[in-house]
């Protein structure tokens, strides 16, 4: 059983980083995250919101970082009353609103929208919510193996 045809990944290139090579070969370390990761270089000394529920903070961050309507989704069964005051003290935006969404029992989750090819983050706190999706192949990083791949995905 061989891979065929592209293979897509989405993300956004965290670090990546030579590990060894030869004259011939080389072998690199690259990590792809989803977008939400970028919210980590947002540091925060002090901020507050008043009279919002921990939806709506989290729905404000992420547009504070651009993100539209179409890129992130909240199916919550649960109602989330407003809270009278919110803190964000000494922490990055992405620390922040996973604080907030633990407190409450909400997890999230990424998909790719297969008609735009765009990653989208969903937000839910039941596990009808998430659907699963197909399985990657995991190949010896020695080049050892009989899938046709060039390199393989290790986790």
């Amino acid at each position: 059983m061989g891979l065929t045809g592209q293979k897509v990944v989405h993300g956004v290139v965290t670090h990546f980083k030579r590990i060894s090579g030869s004259r011939d070969q080389a072998t690199y370390q690259i990590i792809i995250e989803p977008f939400l990761s970028l919210l980590r270089k947002q540091f925060r000394t002090h901020r507050f919101f008043v009279n919002k529920s921990v939806p709506e903070v989290v729905t404000e961050v992420l547009q504070e970082h651009g993100l539209k309507g179409w890129e992130y989704e909240f199916t919550l069964k649960a109602d989330y009353p407003k809270r009278e005051q919110i803190n964000q003290y000494k922490e990055n935006d992405l620390a922040f609103i996973e604080r907030l969404l633990a407190e409450v029992g909400i997890f999230y989750f990424f998909t790719l929208q297969p008609d735009t090819q765009t990653e989208v983050v969903h937000f839910a706190d039941k596990q009808s919510a998430w659907t699963f999706g197909k399985s990657l192949p995991l190949s010896s990083p020695s080049g050892m193996s009989d899938n046709a791949a060039d390199s393989g995905v290790g986790c």
